[in-house]
């Protein structure tokens, strides 16, 4: 299992978890933008999230809380925006 929780300096903290790649558990999400089975767009804390894969099923979002879980094969995370936080989920875990 991946876990990765993130400060934000006081504007709160996001995070995610996933499972062999068949779920993912997100905090910290304040908007869906888009979503179908293979690509998921989220606003996140973090800055704009782009979630790709197969089958993907969003199963529960909940914005007030800002947590959102997903089902199907995950392929790839990946940051959209210029903010302090871009590039792949990978990239910045590894670097």
């Amino acid at each position: 299992m991946l876990r990765l929780t993130v400060e934000t300096g006081g504007a709160g903290s996001y995070g995610l978890r996933m499972r062999m790649r068949e779920a993912l558990e997100l905090s910290g999400v304040t908007a869906a933008d888009s979503f179908d089975e293979e690509t998921v767009r989220l606003q996140t804390l973090g800055g704009i999230l782009l979630i790709q894969g197969a089958g993907l099923h969003v199963d529960r979002l909940d914005l007030e809380k800002g947590e959102v879980t997903l089902s199907g094969r995950v392929d790839s995370l990946e940051y959209l925006n210029d903010e302090p936080r871009t590039g792949s989920l990978w990239g910045k875990l590894f670097h």
